[in-house]
């Protein structure tokens, strides 16, 4: 081919040779073709029982692409409920509930220590307690005279009528006692102004370092509790307020609920209006380390002998 020829190709138009390499590339910019591009993106997960649920949290952070078909774009996404508000706040519900249980049994406990002391038993197999206010006595008057010779005692008492504000409510006490009475003669007199009786009044006469009384030969006696403040008042209710008749008392203090204990209505003999059980012997025991624990006979009974160590 000569040169003539290849020049009239090369200036051929490109309507009539192959298009330009200009026209592709402008084509190119204009309308791009489409690229593939992969990217390392996780799976959306569908099934959420496939998550690693965390039970502490109801919402778990999962990364989903905005586009399920490019997912070269994603974002974070919250699966499940939002947390209630007892899941928010339930430790200190818990640590609530826990320190009201513990304040409420600790109320009740202490209400039935608190009653139990109140109305303590005794050692025998019957007994019975009275829990109260000292007695308001209006009147009232007793005497007592005591001999001791041959390991034996002669006990001389008598009162008046009494009106008080007891639960046990008023007594009428008149005795004439000993060792082994024949006849029993009720005596009265004229209340006078004072509400302790006189066998009460002096302390001095007290049994002191008391820590047991009992009935001579006896088992199973009835023990009265009463509340009073001292061993005065303890004395007093046993000889003026006690309707089935007093045998002996005891003031140990402590609480003051069962502070004052007696001995009352033990079978004995020769009973009376105010000893209706009779009348009997009674003991005690000086072994206690406190000498404020006192104690002493009451109208109904004498006192045998008692063990001072």
């Amino acid at each position: 081919m000569d040169d003539s020829s290849s020049e009239e190709v090369f200036n051929a138009p490109p309507s009539q040779n192959r298009p330009r390499r200009f026209s592709q590339y402008a084509e190119a910019n204009a309308n791009p073709l489409p690229e593939i591009a992969v990217e390392s993106v996780p799976e959306p997960s569908r099934n959420m029982e496939q998550l690693n649920c965390d039970d502490a949290a109801s919402r778990h952070p999962v990364v989903e692409p905005d586009d399920p078909v490019d997912r070269r774009s994603s974002a974070v996404v919250y699966a499940g409920e939002a947390p209630s508000r007892f899941r928010r706040y339930r430790i200190w519900i818990i640590v609530g509930l826990v320190i009201a249980v513990i304040i409420l049994t600790g109320t009740v406990v202490g209400v039935l220590v608190s009653k139990n002391n109140r109305g303590g038993g005794s050692g025998g197999s019957e007994h019975s307690t009275t829990s109260s206010s000292p007695a308001t006595m209006s009147t009232g008057s007793t005497t007592l005279s005591a001999s001791s010779s041959s390991g034996s005692s002669t006990t001389t008492t008598s009162s008046t009528t009494t009106a008080a504000s007891s639960p046990v409510g008023p007594s009428t006490t008149s005795t004439s006692s000993s060792p082994a009475p024949s006849s029993t003669e009720p005596s009265s007199r004229a209340p006078t102004q004072s509400s302790t009786p006189s066998e009460c009044a002096d302390t001095s006469n007290y049994l002191t370092k008391v820590s047991f009384m009992n009935v001579v030969g006896g088992s199973g006696y009835n023990v009265r509790y009463y509340a009073t403040d001292d061993a005065t008042a303890c004395c007093t209710y046993c000889y003026t307020q006690v309707t089935e008749g007093c045998d002996s008392w005891a003031w140990m203090g402590g609480f003051i609920g069962t502070a004052c204990s007696m001995i009352t209505g033990w079978k004995g003999s020769d009973s009376d209006d105010s000893c209706p059980q009779g009348h009997t012997t009674v003991n005690f025991q000086q072994t206690a380390n406190n000498a404020s624990q006192v104690g002493g006979v009451g109208p109904c009974a004498t006192l045998v002998h008692h063990v001072l160590l």
